[in-house]
């Protein structure tokens, strides 16, 4: 059974920056790493250690099936767009010069970066933000797809994959205050379920 892989692009919104999968999960993993900042001191045996946060990373890895030729085309577009949620948001600043015989042509004068490339992943109870069905905010450290050689193709000059192998990376970023207070847990549920 396929269950529907969410991801957008949090550089803009739309349906031009969001992509929906529908795919067989092989293999998911979630890590929490809390980092310390230790000093050794002299006269202690244990270094005196300094709390500084807890990161939280998910693996996931997936296969997408095409029953199709148009199914594994979209695929294929898909998996291209989602690699494109990696890249950085740009403004430009652009002025016109006046050219020959009075033409006016258009100059961009400057560009910078002004929205990181964050995204929201949903899938299913599994990744999902602790507010609801709106998607775990985060980035993508890493992303890779790959053709299922064995499933065949679609095609004879122009080759779509029946199958593509899916996997990323994923660092959760903290919406919610998480952790403890004398009355027990802060948040309202835990933030893997």
């Amino acid at each position: 059974m396929t269950t529907k892989l969410i991801i957008k692009s949090m550089i803009k919104s739309g349906s031009d920056y969001t992509v929906e999968f529908d795919a067989y999960i092989t293999d998911m993993g979630q890590s929490f790493s809390s980092t310390w900042n230790t000093e050794d001191v002299f006269g202690r045996n244990d270094p005196i250690a300094t709390f500084q946060g807890t990161r939280r990373t998910i693996s996931l890895s997936f296969d997408v099936p095409a029953a199709s030729k148009g199914d594994a085309e979209a695929n294929l577009k898909k998996c291209a767009k989602l690699a494109t949620f990696l890249y950085p948001g740009y403004n430009s600043k652009q002025t016109t010069i006046v050219g020959p015989e009075g033409v006016t042509i258009p100059v961009e004068v400057s560009k910078n970066l002004s929205r990181p490339p964050l995204v929201k992943i949903n899938f299913g109870n599994l990744i999902q933000s602790m507010k609801g069905n709106d998607g775990l905010l985060g980035f993508i450290d890493s992303y890779s797809f790959t053709p299922v050689m064995e499933a065949g193709m679609f095609g004879k000059n122009s080759l779509y994959p029946r199958t593509i192998a899916i996997s990323l990376s994923f660092t959760a970023l903290h919406q919610t205050e998480l952790g403890h207070t004398t009355s027990g847990w802060m948040a309202t549920k835990l933030p893997f379920t």
